[in-house]
């Protein structure tokens, strides 16, 4: 039962995270002096936290969802039998590994 209740809680958190969003793309639209004030704003430990907070909830409901999904799939693909659950895991975690690093490389400016 805990574990539904967190995973419903988190639905509060991804709310939160979107009104924050809301907020600097507002500011973003109102000037350079609204968009410093806003990131400056960002630098709070609160901010912070809560954002790391976000971060635990994203990989948590992204665990959980990577458990479920191999449970979901269909027998057979037409004519292919889809891979053992163990590998496909493997495979879905790494799918997410990769997109990951490659997002944080693109916003971190490495790339592109």
């Amino acid at each position: 039962m805990r574990l539904y209740t967190l995973f419903g809680a988190t639905g509060i958190v991804y709310l939160l995270v979107g009104f924050v969003a809301l907020r600097v793309v507002w500011n973003l639209g109102e000037g350079p002096e609204a968009w410093a004030a806003v990131l400056e704003q960002l630098e709070n430990p609160i901010y912070i936290a809560f954002h790391a907070l976000a971060l635990v909830s994203v990989v948590f409901v992204a665990v959980r969802f990577f458990r479920l999904f191999p449970k979901a799939q269909p027998a057979f693909i037409g004519p292919v039998v889809p891979p053992p659950r163990p590998i496909l895991h493997a495979m879905l975690y790494a799918a997410w590994i990769g997109i990951t690093v490659v997002l944080s490389a693109i916003l971190a400016g490495v790339i592109f």
